[in-house]
């Protein structure tokens, strides 16, 4: 049995795949009969109170929210949670299955909703799709050092509702960013934090000004550091401890509650659980397991409807 149909397996129990997903097209997704089935099987939990607003609603006050999901590259499968549950909401596969890709997932062309990606460390590759369903890439370039151990980040650098894509060189402390998907040079690098310290680079709009900045995450110290500017320099805006730590564990970043303001979490891959930090200023926090165990995976946020 294959690592994809070990997946699945998982996923779904006692229940064999459908055959649908043997003859994958692009006019509709290969896992939609596996996504119905899903569906069918754990049925959304009521609303705890009727005045409860829907998570992806647009209102007078309200943005829509993050939701997470994993990565496995091994077989390229994008696995996204439901935002009302704990069931898969969205499942679908990206990319060739090699097993160093990193999920990207951002809007590439400005319509609000969230599209996928990968980097390739080795070559350097980014490639993007606007949308979670099928096809292929809609961008594909390359960008900075291939080979270097460079660590890939997105966000929205100018403000324009697009976002584009950086990176992140542990042995000196550099991002480099760009807000174009042709390649070439980095239109914005500068230095912040400590090198090869063990900081995982992350992205997000701290403050709800429109445009994102950047930060750094000490898994060994469960420690966030934040700025709200791209520019050189040792100051943070926002600094504190939050999760569980150790060197196995994974930020992941997102608008849990609606705010326009990008706050974080913490993935435990062995346990398969996310620690959500609901509000940018603190407060209350959200503990949930998702996925698969036992399948190597990386975590990522997404607005998806």
């Amino acid at each position: 049995m294959g690592w994809f149909s070990k997946l699945l397996d998982k996923l779904r129990g006692d229940r064999p795949p459908p055959d649908a997903l043997a003859e994958p097209v692009v006019e509709e997704s290969p896992f939609q009969a596996l996504i119905e089935a899903e569906a069918d099987a754990q049925p959304a939990a009521e609303p705890e109170s009727p005045e409860e607003v829907d998570a992806f609603q647009f209102g007078p006050q309200r943005m829509p929210r993050s939701t997470v999901g994993l990565f496995y590259p091994g077989g390229g499968i994008f696995l996204i949670r439901h935002p009302e549950d704990n069931r898969a909401g969205l499942i679908c596969q990206f990319g060739s299955g090699h097993e160093g890709l990193r999920p990207l997932a951002g809007d590439w062309n400005g319509d609000g909703l969230h599209g996928i990606g990968l980097y390739e460390p080795d070559s350097g590759g980014f490639v993007l799709r606007n949308n979670m369903g099928g096809g292929g890439s809609d961008h594909q370039f390359q960008f900075g050092s291939a080979g270097e151990g460079w660590l890939p980040l997105i966000g929205d650098w100018d403000g324009d509702g697009i976002y584009g894509v950086g990176l992140y060189n542990p042995a000196n402390s550099a991002f480099y960013l760009t807000n174009s998907f042709e390649g070439g040079d980095a239109q914005i690098a500068f230095l912040f934090g400590p090198p090869n310290e063990g900081w995982v680079p992350m992205a997000g709009d701290w403050d709800g000004d429109g445009v994102h900045s950047t930060g750094l995450y000490n898994p060994a110290r469960g420690l966030f550091l934040l700025r709200n500017r791209l520019c050189d320099g040792w100051d943070v805006d926002e600094e504190f401890s939050f999760g569980p730590t150790g060197e196995g564990m994974q930020p992941v970043t997102g608008d849990w509650e609606g705010s326009g303001r990008t706050s974080v979490g913490v993935y435990d891959p062995e346990e398969g659980e996310f620690h959500l930090r609901l509000t940018a200023d603190g407060g209350s926090a959200k503990v949930f397991s998702f996925g698969p165990k036992g399948i190597p995976a990386w975590p990522f946020s997404v607005i998806w409807v």
